[in-house]
């Protein structure tokens, strides 16, 4: 009788290291992706690419090594930066809140 608990499979197997490849982004990511660089009115592919550059953190070189992983990351970055797009900023988070606070409604 052994002395182990539980054991799963042969113990001279080596253990997984997740080696599989990351998914791609999806399509619906991608349309996602396309109609919020819309929204910010970049049509340039080259100001695109590096704005993924910068939100993701992960540099990529083309559309096609952009990971569902990071298109997840990417989606409420580039809506945030869309929402926030035509209003002004004065560098002060506080005096840049979209809305009123119940502070300000006193």
């Amino acid at each position: 009788m052994s002395d182990a608990l539980f054991v799963f499979g042969d113990p001279q197997e080596p253990s997984p290291r997740g080696d599989n490849p990351p998914f791609p982004m999806t399509d619906s990511q991608r349309k996602l992706i396309r109609a919020a660089f819309s929204r910010l009115g970049i049509a340039d592919a080259k100001t695109q690419l590096s704005m993924v550059n910068d939100l993701i953190g992960v540099p990529i070189r083309r559309v096609t090594d952009l990971t569902a992983q990071s298109a997840s990351t990417l989606l409420p970055l580039l809506a945030a930066r869309a929402d926030r797009n035509g209003r002004p900023s004065t560098g002060n988070a506080w005096a840049d809140r979209p809305e009123d606070t119940w502070l300000d409604k006193l």
